[in-house]
């Protein structure tokens, strides 16, 4: 499936997409010589930014993880499977905590791929920022190198307040890129309007795997991914938090995770059941682990 066609299907707000991807278009060309951006890597923060709000209509709440699903379920013909489990953490990554580690798509990829997944996300998080009023009307000026990191120069009625958002997105920039990110807008006058993007639209359309003829892989898969992140979320709770309810909610994960494993095993490849083995010693590994939790409180 094409782009076009799945911007159609999903009823993406194509003026918007089309504003984020030319604004991450300008900021890659800004930064692709001193971040070492490969040129084959322009064409893939596009199509990132144009499918960054795919998964909106469907479920608004959790549309970065829904628009992931959705790029991983449509092929694209020219797109190699590690640029599409690329393409999809880029979605997942456009909004939120970015926690790649509790990103199945992301532990997919190699070193080298997930490096350059995350510098991709953290210019579609700006981008996407850049047109924060979804008015279309904020241009970039320049891209230039600053005393430290860089400045983008804006352009527009709502530029100042499309960059103050666009700098509050740059926590993955900073991170992954190792400076920060300023705006300065030339023209800040103006109220930016009402945005569009946190507002459920008025007719959600059905997620693609509710269909009847929806095989039982695909299915499993978009299960597999929810219930893993809800894993590794709770075990990255239990390392922060000492106390009993973390181990309570990673032992629960476990069985929900083994649950649909076993649901799902006529459809899984051999080694899925050395997957749900490892589970279970995580699960037994948890209940030690509460039980002399239990003792050191006694």
């Amino acid at each position: 499936m094409q782009v076009l066609d799945l911007l159609e299907t999903y009823q993406v707000d194509q003026a918007h997409a089309r504003s984020v991807a030319d604004h991450a278009l300008a900021l890659f060309d800004g930064v692709a010589a001193r971040y070492d951006l490969p040129a084959d890597a322009r064409r893939m923060v596009e199509l990132s930014a144009l499918l960054h709000n795919v998964g909106l209509t469907t479920d608004p709440p959790d549309h970065h993880l829904v628009g992931r699903d959705i790029v991983l379920r449509h092929g694209y013909d020219d797109l190699p499977a590690a640029q599409q489990a690329m393409l999809a953490c880029t979605v997942a990554f456009h909004r939120k905590k970015v926690r790649p580690h509790q990103e199945p798509a992301f532990l997919s990829l190699t070193k080298k791929q997930r490096k350059l997944a995350l510098k991709l996300a953290a210019i579609v998080r700006v981008a996407d920022g850049l047109d924060y009023s979804q008015s279309g009307t904020t241009s970039v000026l320049a891209v230039e190198p600053c005393d430290h990191g860089f400045c983008l120069k804006l352009n527009g009625p709502h530029a100042a307040n499309d960059g103050d958002r666009a700098v509050e997105k740059a926590d993955l920039w900073q991170k992954v890129f190792g400076e920060p990110l300023t705006a300065a807008a030339s023209e800040g006058n103006g109220e930016a309007p009402p945005r569009l993007d946190d507002d459920e639209p008025d007719v959600l359309l059905a997620p693609w795997y509710a269909a009847g003829d929806t095989p039982l892989a695909e299915l499993g898969r978009v299960l597999l991914r929810r219930h893993f992140r809800d894993l590794m979320a709770a075990a990255r709770k239990v390392g922060a938090n000492r106390s009993i309810k973390p181990i309570h909610d990673l032992r629960v994960a476990t069985r929900r995770l083994r649950a649909a494993m076993a649901l799902l095993e006529p459809v899984a490849p051999p080694a899925a059941r050395k997957a749900r083995k490892a589970l279970k010693g995580v699960a037994n590994q948890a209940g030690a682990y509460a039980i002399l939790m239990c003792c050191w409180m006694i």
